[in-house]
């Protein structure tokens, strides 16, 4: 997409400038987190030493303390300017100072971050921000650049045509404007974006400083779904969708407020001279009823919807960034939730950021102190009742904080990437224990393993190999072995998950289509993926023997899985009343309560005693 933060696929070089122990190893301990790339840093403590540094080798961005034993406060960010001046410089101090933060950006630095305020997630958006503003910046010298060169040229070839040399001036004091227009404009939408957005915030922010009286709040909107969309629709398409909303928004605001793209599919708005957080409130309710109309692309009709994070009580805060930070933990709060489309910030909702990140930590260290087991619930057939198979479910027994359930831990480990070390623990400890059950018990020789894949490792390239690998370890064959992938999972890289599933397949591992329903499937993209079987979503199944429409949705699954020869497995089975429902359907299996709970290895082992 257009103006969307793209993370590098190459490790990228980063000058820490820090005196203080502490804050290089939290810095350090941030970016070995991040798991979303790679970072070689090299550190150093003093001004001497880091520009010997920049003497000698090329870096991606500068962390850089303001304090050194040799350089204080803005002196330290002109010098590293001057020897560095097309790195980005991402500065980081314990003042909180609006003022030093504006004199640092106009002496070149590409961000102020306050130490105690930085997350890992916070850092890294940072780092990457840093390098995509000093690439646009770096782009437009580049093009000025250029452009006076021209234009010395050809004042030098045509130095007595003076109406010439005229029109040649005009042309560039409008190439100028256009250039500093673009410095501040999204090109895709023709809004502002994410620097004038933080620039004009900072101005309101003063005169809130100024005047008691004055109030406003911020809206941070992003599409849900957008990449779902994108991958089924095209891109072109995804551009369009950007555009036309980007036009609502524009007809929704009132005159006195603003609006920006902050990049990929996230937008902000400012509420100006607002009298309480309801101006607030009111627009996100336009929004979302501006939304209940389709957006109309040849002939094909898009229903979007969006997150809404609002923050009123902006007039407390001393920069922007905070601002958009709290408004992203709000907007967060609403996309996770299933009740409402806007949510507005509280320090609660800060309070489970710090938590999260505790969490994060813990999360580190989970495998090494063996904290993690597994669980394994029956797949009953339902025509025969016998066991089939069983799903292998991973569950956290923290040494200190006792269970936590896998929706608290599963998303953190799947945004820093610790989620591809858990499954290959997962996926090899299953199939030890499947081993183990082959050569105690006769019976177990027929049954399968599910064990679920993660989105990151469906784009892992050598996942496939590493599978085998473990398959070849435990003396497993793939014909015991089925690998369920969500449908949202399978749609976010459409293109590319065909190509992995068939190189599984070639494993002879079955392939199912997990939470079945949920997702943005298309019938074409099902035709293509090398499936064995759909499993219906447990929401459909706890609400068709109440629901006339899920009835129906689960009984068109059904013949849909049926017409491309997959198999169906209905999870969530609760009733007796749902199994003869799901029975009466022809559904092959089921797992749920009704037939039995998730059970420890020697619960599950007395199934083939």
């Amino acid at each position: 997409m257009s103006n969307q933060l793209q993370l590098s696929p190459r490790t990228l070089n980063i000058l820490l400038i820090e005196d203080n122990p502490g804050d290089v190893f939290l810095i350090l301990e941030m970016l070995r987190l991040a798991n979303t790339t790679q970072f070689n840093t090299t550190q150093v403590e003093r001004l001497e030493k880091a520009i010997t540094q920049l003497q000698q080798n090329e870096f991606d961005v500068i962390l850089l303390d303001l304090n050194l034993p040799d350089s204080k406060g803005i002196e330290t960010v002109i010098s590293i300017n001057e020897q560095a001046p097309y790195t980005p410089i991402v500065v980081l101090t314990v003042t909180n100072s609006q003022e030093l933060g504006v004199e640092t950006v106009r002496e070149k630095a590409q961000d102020f971050l306050i130490k105690e305020q930085v997350s890992t997630a916070f850092l890294v958006r940072s780092i990457y921000y840093a390098i995509e503003r000093k690439h646009s910046e770096s782009e437009i010298l580049l093009q000025k650049h250029h452009l006076e060169q021209r234009i010395a040229i050809q004042t030098q070839e045509l130095n007595q045509l003076q109406q010439e040399l005229q029109h040649i001036i005009y042309q560039r004091q409008n190439i100028e404007e256009e250039l500093l227009y673009n410095a501040s404009h999204d090109s895709l939408t023709n809004l502002q974006n994410r620097a004038w957005f933080l620039e004009r915030l900072s101005h309101v922010l003063e005169i809130a400083k100024r005047d008691a009286t004055y109030f406003f709040s911020i809206l941070l909107i992003d599409i849900n779904r957008f990449q779902v969309l994108n991958t089924s629709l095209g891109y072109p398409t995804g551009d369009q969708i950007l555009r036309e909303f980007a036009n609502l928004l524009q007809t929704i605001i009132r005159s006195e407020d603003s609006v920006a793209r902050c990049g990929g599919d996230e937008f902000a708005i400012l509420v100006e001279n607002s009298q309480s957080c309801g101006e607030g409130i009111r627009l996100a309710q336009r929004i979302q009823e501006g939304l209940k109309s389709p957006f109309k692309f040849d002939q094909q009709e898009v229903i979007i919807s969006v997150s809404i994070g609002i923050v009123c009580d902006c007039n407390v805060y001393e920069n922007g960034e905070n601002i958009l930070r709290d408004a992203h933990l709000a907007m967060k709060e609403a996309k996770e939730s299933s009740q409402v489309d806007y949510a507005i910030f509280n320090q609660d909702m800060h309070s489970l950021t710090l938590k999260i990140l505790e969490l994060e930590q813990d999360l580190q260290q989970a495998l090494k102190r063996q904290e993690f087991i597994l669980y394994y619930q029956p797949i009953i057939s339902l025509t025969s009742q016998n066991l089939v198979g069983f799903e292998t479910l991973l569950r956290w027994q923290h040494t200190k904080k006792g269970f936590i359930p896998p929706g608290e831990f599963i998303p953190i480990a799947e945004e820093t990437g610790l989620i591809v070390e858990i499954d290959d623990w997962v996926f090899r400890n299953a199939c030890l224990q499947l081993k183990a059950w082959q050569e105690n018990f006769p019976q177990a020789r027929n049954i399968f393993l599910s064990v679920n894949l993660s989105a990151r490792q469906l784009n892992n390239s050598s996942l496939t190999n590493k599978i085998q690998q473990i398959l070849t370890e435990t003396q497993v064959s793939g014909e015991n072995i089925k690998l369920e992938i969500t449908e949202t999972t399978l749609m976010e890289n459409a293109v590319k998950a065909v190509d992995i599933l068939s190189e599984l397949q070639q494993l002879n591992i079955k392939l199912s289509m997990d939470d079945f329903g949920t997702g943005y499937s298309s019938l074409s993209y099902l035709q293509k993926f090398p499936l064995n079987s759909l499993k219906i979503d447990r929401y459909f199944v706890n609400q068709m023997d109440n629901s006339q429409e899920d009835l129906e949705i689960v009984g068109t699954i059904i013949a849909l899985a049926h017409t491309l020869e997959m198999e169906v497995i209905a999870e969530g089975i609760e009733t007796a009343a749902q199994l003869d429902i799901l029975q009466s359907l022809g559904c092959e299996y089921g797992q749920g309560y009704f037939l039995s709970y998730p059970l420890k290895v020697e619960d599950a082992t007395a199934y083939f005693e």
